[in-house]
């Protein structure tokens, strides 16, 4: 079995309507659909926006569930100025831009999450199967929307300069099956750049196309990885 973790309702609802044989209930207090997708039983889910809602949700799912894989999708604000709205972005690593105990923090490995290169190396392949953008590596997430402005984001570009894509729940999904020893991958869609002024408006109008991107691509793969069996 799969679990796929979306944060906000537009993001799970995008995936949703991929799906077959869908079944709306709760598990404990967390939203969760369970239904086929290219032919295979995921649990996908809800967890709410942010790294504590993350963390709780991918533990109690995967204690409860025991997933052989860990999906986060959704979507993120672009760091790199090739990036594009709608864009596909991938992990080789997540790590949490605002988690400091001192100036290595972010160069400490205890605090830094690899995801299993043979899926990402999958992922990768069946984006570029379906012609999308996509770029892989370095994910960066912490808990504030972040803007051009923002002191967030200067300090995204000064320590993190090599990062892909922000966004606010993938290093705590990362860390818990990380501990729990469970595969994992990141699958996002560029909703916005916050290297560009404004990207708070554009946040709001491209969130459903990146949902959409996201869900198109995680129910490929899904189907990929069955054929694969990895």
């Amino acid at each position: 079995m799969i679990l796929i973790i979306a944060a906000m309702q537009e993001e799970l609802d995008a995936l949703k309507a991929l799906g077959s044989n869908v079944e709306d209930t709760l598990y404990k207090d967390i939203r969760i659909v369970k239904m086929m997708l290219s032919g295979k039983d995921v649990i996908l889910c809800q967890s709410g926006v942010g790294k504590i809602n993350a963390s709780y949700t991918t533990s109690i799912l995967s204690l409860h569930f025991e997933p052989k894989l860990i999906i986060n999708i959704g979507s993120a604000g672009g760091l790199q100025d090739i990036q594009k709205v709608g864009d596909i972005v991938i992990a080789d690593l997540v790590l949490s831009h605002d988690f400091d105990i001192g100036e290595d923090t972010h160069k400490d490995p205890r605090f830094i999450y690899h995801t299993h290169s043979d899926i990402v190396d999958l992922t990768e392949k069946t984006v570029r199967s379906l012609k999308n953008n996509v770029h892989r590596g370095k994910i960066v997430s912490g808990d504030q929307f972040v803007t051009f402005e923002s002191y967030a984001y200067k300090r995204i570009k000064e320590i993190h300069p090599d990062a892909i894509c922000v966004e606010m729940e993938a290093s705590a999904i990362g860390a818990v099956a990380s501990r729990l020893e469970i595969p994992f991958v990141i699958i996002r869609s560029i909703s916005d750049v916050p290297i560009k002024d404004g990207n708070e408006v554009e946040f709001e109008k491209y969130l459903l196309l990146a949902s959409k991107n996201s869900a198109n691509i995680t129910q490929a793969f899904v189907n990929e990885y069955k054929k694969n069996h990895i």
